[in-house]
Order: structure tokens, then C-alpha cells, then sequence
């Protein structure tokens, strides 16, 4: 097996310990928030934080596609405009230059 696959396979394992690592941080936090300030049971909070976390991360999923569906339109537009603007360039350059 080459030793650059080997690194990948690496890569893949650091890269999905440290997103199961941020995912623990987060639930820890929101278990501490949930028992302390508003006084839930332990229970309801083990229950509540990691729906809490998969919203989070649908949410924030959500918002990105959305970005990038309205930006492709965006970026359409653009195109259009540009092209407009350079036969009108070229056409202002043409009546200069004769």
C-alpha cells in the first residue's frame, strides 16, 4: 500500500475524532447549561442536548444550501450582466476608435 493512502486514511481518522470531540464539547456545555441554570433533570437533558445539536447542525446545513442555490443565481445574472456590459464596451471603444 503506497504511503500517501495510508496518510489519507490518517486524515480521516484525525478529522472525525476531532468532529465527534467539537460534538462532545457542545452537548457537555448544553448538559451544564440545562442542570444548572434552568434546573432540568439529568434525564431531560441527556434527551434534549443532542436533538438540540442535530437542529444545529440541520440548521446551519439549511442556511449554506440556500446561500449557494440563491448565489448560483446570483452568479448567472453576473455572467449576463458582464457580458452586456463588454458589447457595450466594445461597441463605445468601436465608435472612438472610427
Amino acid at each position: 500500500m503506497p504511503d500517501d493512502v495510508y496518510i489519507h486514511r490518517w486524515a480521516i481518522h484525525i478529522g472525525a475524532f476531532s468532529n465527534w470531540l467539537f460534538s462532545s464539547y457542545v452537548i457537555v456545555t448544553n448538559l451544564h447549561f440545562f442542570e444548572r441554570k434552568l434546573r432540568f433533570p439529568r434525564i431531560i437533558t441527556s434527551l434534549i442536548s443532542p436533538i438540540l445539536f442535530v437542529l444545529l447542525i440541520v440548521g446551519v446545513g439549511y442556511f449554506l444550501g440556500t446561500q449557494i442555490a440563491h448565489f448560483k443565481d446570483d452568479l448567472l445574472l453576473f455572467n449576463n450582466n458582464l457580458r452586456h456590459s463588454s458589447t457595450m464596451y466594445r461597441i463605445l471603444f468601436m465608435s472612438i476608435l472610427a
